[in-house]
């Protein structure tokens, strides 16, 4: 039999082939490298696709575990201090809210009664059995109690002499003892205001 010959060999650089073979090994080396020294993210496990700390990749660079975990940590403390300051928020405006739509918080009761009234003549003594006590005649007025809000009001934007005249004109009308020391507060607070 005989043989074939040999085919030609293109006409190349023998070291620009070698050249790019190496370089393309190297490129395969360094990605298989870097593939390697991922790990899992310690947020998601790999698992969420729309994880911000891996940005949905699933695996992140070990020298990135560290910084995702404080950052994951200061997130939760953030969530949880907006939470709390949020609930006290809510609160405080509910209490606001209750004083206000009470008639003020300064010291006067709805009922006319103590505070251990609940308002309707029943006393709220604990462990006893509520019994009707006698129906306490008030004296309050709501007209004044009206006008007392508003001295307030002026009180709080410093409308000192607005606050004095209102008061001036409203203690005459005022029949309850509590609304009168209240306004007779008022008239010394808007006093002091004006420096007489």
């Amino acid at each position: 039999m005989a043989r074939r010959p040999a085919r030609a060999e293109p006409a190349y650089d023998d070291e620009l082939e070698e050249d790019e073979e190496e370089i393309l090994r190297e490129l395969q080396e360094e990605e298989s490298e870097e593939e390697s020294e991922y790990v899992a993210c310690p947020v998601c496990n790999g698992r969420n696709r729309s994880c911000r700390y891996c940005e949905g990749h699933g695996d992140v660079h070990p020298d990135d575990v560290g910084p995702i975990l404080e950052a994951r940590r200061e997130d939760k403390t953030k969530k949880l201090f907006l939470g709390i300051g949020g609930a006290l928020f809510l609160g405080a405006a509910v209490a606001v809210f209750m004083i206000v739509s009470k008639g003020g918080g300064s010291g006067d009761t709805s009922g006319g009664g103590s505070s251990a009234e609940n308002g309707k003549g029943e006393t709220a003594t604990p462990g006893a059995a509520k019994t009707k006590g006698p129906a306490t005649p008030s004296t309050r007025d709501e007209s004044v109690a009206a006008e007392l809000v508003e001295m307030r009001l002026d009180l709080k934007f410093k409308q000192y002499q607005k606050a004095l005249e209102r008061a001036q004109a409203t203690l005459p009308k005022a029949q309850d003892p509590n609304q009168r020391r209240n306004i007779e507060m008022v008239i010394e607070q808007a006093r002091k205001g004006l420096g007489q």
